[in-house]
């Protein structure tokens, strides 16, 4: 904020000398042509006039350097004062949307996961570790080898399912805390998994992944059989990407995939998952998709490089195209899409009703962008890294892209966080370096 102050107040330090530089030169000018028309004049007193002309000349200067510093000070008093209140208005909204900040010690961590009810699970070597919302002081521990992966998903009943992409187990994690895991014969999973390809549950309780070893080939375990995995090979498509592939509520798995060196998307329903359906639409070509969602509705929301295609339930073979440059897509509970451009500090918003009329998030508190979410209310939530990586998180209001409130400190001791994300209370959570920090939100 110092550093934006500090811009504005030199911007105006500038004009202000360019026009004191201006008007010397023209005073200049104007006592130059009276020295000139007097120069012929040899006599006393026209020396005299001319000793008389340069002193007025370094008078005027010398009340404008005065200027120049009475400006300087003064610019610099208002930006001080406007920052004052700045920040005793952001202290004000702090204290009205913030009940209180609970800081959690973690070790080394390689990722964070949240389940329906707000749990937080934690990939740490060859821990898994569950925050339970209710009472995260007391956390959980699974220890052993086949948890030493962060291929994790929860079913309809909110049980855990971790597959280890190296020692090829499935395990269960019950929802009820009571109940022991279960650890499925590795035998019967004679397969690897990549840890870069995460694996998705769809809406009849299967989980899919990708072998490794086999990227044309898709693995469905149905998890009322998970002994029993299915193997789906297509020899015309290399499954690819990260976040590569996803499951809409009808239960069609659509992935991005390539033929040959050209990308397409293909879905696969589950009465036929062996005969895929290829969209291809000649009025848009696809560039390189590297992210594909899901709403609620059953629309697939698609990231390629230089815009966003939606692929509508209703119709899908005239995708919508938005000309829109993106790092990042989420989709919110009410189905709003929001798009992330890290590069130049915007995130641009959907709606779901009129999603061809965006809405375009820009701040000067947006620096270098790391992640984001949008809570249940639908505030906009931002990891910032900032200036000399003094890393804070800004909260955008629903529907007030102007109204940006700021939280930065050693109260919230965000160390080069990762991650943030809001639980269904509409709590806020960031995955620090070391630690994880809860923002208590106010109803």
């Amino acid at each position: 904020m110092a550093i934006v102050a500090g811009i504005i107040g030199l911007t105006v330090i500038l004009i202000s000398l360019t026009g004191i530089f201006l008007f010397n030169v023209w005073l200049f000018k104007t006592y130059w042509k009276t020295i000139k028309k007097s120069s012929y004049n040899l006599s006393a007193k026209s020396l005299l006039n001319r000793t008389n002309i340069l002193g007025s000349i370094k008078k005027v200067k010398l009340r404008y350097w005065l200027a120049i510093i009475f400006i300087v000070i003064f610019v610099s008093v208002f930006h001080l004062i406007e920052s004052k209140k700045w920040e005793a208005l952001n202290k004000k909204n702090i204290a009205t949307h913030l009940a209180a900040v609970k800081i959690y010690p973690l070790g080394k961590a390689n990722g964070l996961q949240m389940d329906k009810s707000g749990n937080i699970w934690i990939c740490s070597n060859n821990n898994l570790i569950k925050i339970p919302n209710d009472h995260p002081d007391r956390p959980i521990i699974y220890s052993g080898n086949n948890y030493s992966s962060c291929n994790l998903v929860f079913d309809s009943n909110n049980n855990a399912w971790i597959i280890d992409f190296y020692y090829n187990t499935l395990t269960k994690i019950p929802a009820n805390e009571k109940d022991n895991p279960i650890i499925y014969s590795k035998a019967k999973y004679n397969f690897e998994f990549d840890n870069s390809i995460p694996i998705l549950i769809d809406s009849q309780n299967n989980i899919w992944a990708t072998p490794s070893q086999s990227p044309n080939m898709l693995i469905k375990i149905p998890l009322k059989t998970p002994n029993q995995p299915i193997m789906y090979k297509y020899f015309n498509y290399q499954i690819i990407g990260t976040r590569d592939f996803t499951a809409d509520p009808q239960g069609n798995i659509w992935a991005i995939a390539l033929s040959g060196y050209n990308p397409n998307i293909i879905k696969l329903v589950p009465n036929q998952p062996n005969q895929p359906i290829n969209y291809v639409n000649p009025a848009y070509k696809l560039d390189d998709p590297f992210q594909i969602n899901s709403d609620k509705s059953g629309n697939i929301w698609i990231m390629d490089t230089n815009a966003v295609i939606e692929i509508p339930i209703l119709d899908p073979n005239k995708p919508n195209v938005y000309s829109i440059n993106g790092d990042d897509l989420i989709i919110d509970q009410q189905d709003n899409i929001w798009i992330a451009n890290y590069e130049t500090n915007t995130i641009t918003e959907l709606p779901a009703d009129n999603p061809k009329k965006p809405i375009i998030y820009k701040s000067k508190y947006y620096q270098m962008p790391q992640d984001f979410t949008v809570d249940p209310k639908g505030n906009l939530w931002i990891i910032n890294r900032g200036s000399k990586n003094s890393s804070y998180v800004t909260e955008t209001l629903a529907n007030k892209p102007q109204d940006v409130i700021v939280y930065s400190g050693g109260n919230y001791q965000f160390d080069n966080p990762l991650e943030i994300d809001a639980d269904p209370q509409g709590n806020i959570w960031v995955f620090n370096q070391n630690s994880i920090t809860k923002l208590i939100m106010k109803n």
